[in-house]
């Protein structure tokens, strides 16, 4: 009976954390975008095995500012949104009035502005960084066969880097064509 009591804590936290009311780790944060990289690899690599690399560049947060866009860290609230971070619009439509409201767009719905930009990021918060990563074409791998590297994306402000997915793309070979484990 203890079993199925832990079972179904276990199931009530699930349900819980997709709707972002914690019980699960990182209830209210995203993930960033995957990137997936393709990499060309030879019959030879296949066969032999081989240690490569990949570069790319990706997005990571600012560390002059921190993620804040601020050089000095001060912040005013926005003259739009008065610092709520959304406008409230109403329309008449006949006797009724409809109240909507919208991210406000001038600070993209944070309710503040970055008072003096940073110098590095220009108030951007995020960066471009150049990244290499290593990676070993296992012997005999097949077609299209996925290394992931976890964490390793692009950042976001409100979360966690994506993953970086390596597709590994077999090359057609001059004199042999290869199916599945057989070599023609």
């Amino acid at each position: 009976m203890l079993d199925g009591d832990n079972s179904m804590q276990r199931m009530d936290d699930d349900i819980f954390s997709m709707f972002g009311f914690g019980g699960g780790g990182g209830a209210g944060l995203r993930k960033g975008q995957d990137l997936q990289i393709t990499v060309p690899v030879t019959l030879e690599d296949i066969y032999l095995g081989k240690e490569n690399k990949v570069s790319f560049q990706k997005k990571v947060i600012c560390n002059h500012c921190r993620g804040t866009g601020s050089e000095d860290g001060k912040l005013h609230k926005c003259s739009k949104c008065k610092g709520r971070g959304v406008i409230v619009t109403q329309q008449q439509m006949g006797y009724q009035i409809i109240q909507y409201q919208t991210q406000c767009d001038k600070c993209g719905g944070t309710g503040n502005m970055i008072a003096n930009k940073c110098s590095l990021c220009q108030g951007v918060k995020l960066k471009t960084k150049n990244q290499t990563l290593e990676f070993t074409v296992e012997k005999g791998i097949s077609n299209n066969s996925t290394i992931k590297f976890e964490m390793e994306s692009h950042h976001v402000l409100d979360g966690f880097p994506g993953d970086v997915i390596v597709v590994l793309k077999e090359q057609e070979h001059s004199r042999f064509k290869r199916s599945g484990d057989n070599l023609y």
